[in-house]
């Protein structure tokens, strides 16, 4: 009787066991069906953490707590200068030239450094002036580009070198919903500058800061 119950209980730990290790399998398999890398990182510049709903702590000039926004990351020990580079922005991999796309101006990048930039459905650049005109307890400014959507979408980097009309691609990530799961949560690599994507709960998102162990 002892040895019938016992294989009675060691059968329904099996059965137990492999209902775990298949919804495990799904789980793992509805993950990386649901956050692609089409391209990872190269070059100089890359994206390096972005979020894709509202981080609700994180403000712009215009004190509006629920920006979504991107973290750019310098790879070099030199500043970048987005004045006499031609880096590009877009939230559409349909497009492949420049004429669509978002020119990066006015602001640097210092080296090993981030800077974000606020990706809230407009497509502007705002000094520190012009900052501090709208909102005197802003001294720097920021740049906006087009909006990334928490229900999935695009978003590129790209280098342009006009002496041979070459367009290359720095970062390239397509996602969905999975990917903002958290309200105020990020997705962004480890270790910084590299082409390895991790999600980031709220409490461990790092805009221009080292991004954490994830």
């Amino acid at each position: 009787m002892k040895k019938i119950l016992f294989l009675s209980l060691l059968f329904s730990s099996m059965i137990l066991l492999g209902g775990c290790l298949k919804t495990r399998t799904e789980n793992i398999a509805y993950f990386l069906a649901h956050q692609v890398s089409t391209s990872d990182t190269i070059g100089s510049l890359c994206i390096n953490e972005f979020c894709a709903r509202g981080s609700n702590y994180l403000a712009d000039e215009l004190n509006i707590k629920s920006d979504h926004w991107i973290e750019l990351y310098n790879r070099t020990s030199s500043t970048i200068y987005f004045d006499s580079t031609n880096f590009y922005y877009s939230n559409d991999s349909t497009i492949h030239t420049i004429s669509g796309m978002t020119k990066l101006t006015y602001y640097s990048v210092p080296a090993k450094g981030w800077l974000v930039i606020f990706a809230d459905d407009s497509d502007r650049v705002v000094t520190p002036a012009q900052a501090q005109a709208i909102n005197p307890a802003f001294t720097t400014g920021h740049i906006h580009v087009p909006h990334i959507s928490k229900q999935g979408g695009f978003i590129g980097l790209y280098s342009y070198t006009p002496a041979t009309s070459t367009l290359t691609t720095l970062t390239a990530y397509s996602y969905d919903s999975i990917t903002s799961a958290y309200s105020g949560g990020s997705w962004g690599v480890y270790q910084d500058g590299s082409g390895n994507w991790n999600q980031y709960i709220p409490a461990k998102a790092t805009p221009d800061a080292a991004n954490a162990t994830p």
